[in-house]
Formats: C-alpha cells, sequence, structure tokens
C-alpha cells in the first residue's frame, strides 16, 4: 500500500484563483485538504477614489467580501456602488458625509439591495454613540466598528460593554449623553446650559 503524506492535512492554497485549481486537485488526490485564500495580484488601490473597475476587479478575484464607503460622499455614489455590488460591506461615515439623515438614506438602500450597512466611525463617543443608533434603527445583520485604541474622547464619553457581539444602548432621551464627563470638561472650549424656557 502506498503511503499518502497528505492524508487528513490541511494545506493552505496562497495562488491567485485562476492558477490554484491544478495545485488543489494535486492535494485533495493526495487525500489532503485544501484550505483556499487565494492572493490575487492586482495593483494596490492606493486611493480613497478608485476606479471602480478595480473594486470590481479585486472583488471577482478574491473570495473574501470586500469593505468601503467611509470615503464616499453623495447619495449618487452610493447609488453607483450599491448597483455594482462589488463592495458587500456599505460603510458611510455620519462624520464625513450626510449625518444622521443622508446614511439612514443609504442604510435603507443598503438593506433593500441585501448588501450590508456597516457604519463607519473612528473617533469620538458621541459620533461612536450616533453610529450605534443608526444601525440599530436601520436593521439588518451589520456591525459596529469600533476603535479600541486608548482615546478619552470616546471612552469616557461611552465604552460598551460586549458580550456576546451584542451591547445595550443607553436609554436616555437622543444619543443618551446627560452631560460631559468630568474628565472631559478641561477639554470643553464652549458651554452653555439651556433651559426648556430657552434661557440660559
Amino acid at each position: 500500500m502506498r503511503a499518502e503524506p497528505l492524508a487528513g492535512r490541511r494545506v493552505l492554497v496562497t495562488r491567485p484563483a485562476e492558477r490554484a485549481a491544478g495545485l488543489v486537485e494535486r492535494i485533495e488526490r493526495a487525500r489532503g485538504v485544501a484550505l483556499r485564500f487565494p492572493v490575487i495580484e492586482i495593483e494596490p488601490l492606493a486611493r480613497a477614489d478608485a476606479p471602480r473597475a478595480d473594486w470590481a476587479r479585486l472583488a471577482e478575484q478574491g473570495h473574501v467580501p470586500l469593505a468601503a464607503g467611509e470615503n464616499v460622499a453623495g447619495l449618487a455614489e452610493f447609488d453607483r456602488i450599491i448597483e455594482e455590488r462589488a463592495v458587500a460591506f456599505i460603510q458611510p461615515d455620519t462624520a464625513k458625509w450626510g449625518g444622521i439623515t443622508g446614511c439612514s438614506a443609504v442604510a435603507r438602500k443598503v438593506l433593500a439591495a441585501g448588501l450590508t450597512y456597516c457604519p463607519h466611525y473612528l473617533g469620538g463617543g458621541v459620533g461612536l454613540l450616533a453610529s450605534a443608533h443608526l444601525l440599530a434603527a436601520a436593521g439588518g445583520s451589520g456591525l459596529l466598528e469600533i476603535d479600541y485604541n486608548e482615546n478619552p474622547l470616546r471612552q469616557d464619553v461611552w465604552s460598551p460593554s460586549i458580550e456576546g457581539g451584542r451591547t445595550m444602548l443607553p436609554d436616555a432621551p437622543g444619543l443618551g449623553i446627560e452631560e460631559i464627563p468630568d474628565s472631559l470638561v478641561w477639554r470643553a472650549t464652549y458651554c452653555r446650559d439651556l433651559r426648556p424656557d430657552g434661557s440660559s
């Protein structure tokens, strides 16, 4: 009986998809398990505004869904990205373009197209909370991107407790921030309390 040196072994295949087929076939004939993780040969997308044809080519050659959108501005541009379907995870940034209103419209279109809405935000706690509320309102299976680097402007405003990949949003009015945390008061450049009657 001939020995099968790959029997039951897993082999990582990192060749571009079009060149991996022959190697995968040989591994499987030797009773190995081929794990496909194709490296693709494509010029780097050096600019956020790289031609959409580059994104389409990247999506076709890879087996990993693409995420993008944090540097896109305008409903028409998001409409094109959604229609082309090269990007599976659409990530508008409420602080860069559109705010809650604009990004809410994008989220509805993304979900209607069967894609995934994942708001992008990297910065302070106010913007992160706004993105989290928008994701919760939009629904779907999207994820919230959270930066875990040291950042008092984020963690002193909202540092979510995550269990099983989920968190609870504050239930106070608005975003749930009732006052500036003591640790951040010294950073305030202008602060004015307004009473319900409009006086200060």
